[in-house]
């Protein structure tokens, strides 16, 4: 988490002093991506998720836009679901649907700061399995929250797009179980990283 508030203070300091005009009116099209492997005790994660991003700026402030993508993760050890043993291996994918609005920031010639406000909906597929069988549950899940985020200008029609970070509220139904979750959360699950094309 210190590492990521570093990074945000270099983020910071490179930008020039002065804004830089841009075009407005201008649709983009992108994505991002993100993967991690993550071991924690018992816990084995991976996960990795591949979202298309479409939008359109009509201001150098403001900006609406939609992901529309596919994301997967596998626990051996699922420690967060109460009707799962720990023995057992989790398999969760699904389809995400995420609009959202984006209020652009420290603007300069380099980089731009900014927040994107949506919500998110997702529905999938569980598998839980051990050697002997294999369970399948449907999954639906929902977000509504803050992603900041930073985008780096390689030219006048491509950005490097990064994301970090969630606040807000968070909704899993898996099987008969309901999980709510509420707060920050800076987690690497959490960043993703993309290109973004203007035109």
């Amino acid at each position: 988490m210190k590492k990521i508030f570093f990074c945000i203070l270099l983020i910071c300091a490179a930008l020039p002093l002065s804004v830089k005009a841009q075009e407005t009116n201008k649709f983009w099209l992108g994505g991002n991506f993100g993967y991690i492997v993550k071991k924690q005790n018992d816990l084995n994660l991976t996960s990795y998720k591949i979202l298309p991003e479409f939008g359109y700026a009509w201001s150098n402030q403001w900006a609406v836009g939609i992901s529309i993508g596919y994301v997967h993760s596998e626990a051996s050890s699922p420690y967060f679901y109460d009707f799962l043993p720990s023995s057992y291996r989790l398999a969760t994918q699904g389809i995400v649907i995420a609009p959202f609005i984006r209020f652009s920031f420290l603007q300069g010639g380099l980089a731009k700061l900014f927040v994107d406000g949506g919500i998110a909906f997702s529905n999938g597929e569980v598998k839980v399995s051990n050697p002997m069988n294999e369970t399948s549950y449907d999954s639906q899940s929902s977000e509504l929250g803050l992603r900041p985020g930073v985008a780096f200008n390689v030219s006048k029609h491509i950005a490097i797009i990064g994301k970090f970070g969630f606040l807000g509220m968070q909704y899993q139904k898996i099987h008969n179980e309901e999980y709510y979750t509420f707060g920050l959360d800076f987690d690497m699950t959490q960043l993703q990283i993309g290109v973004n094309i203007s035109f």
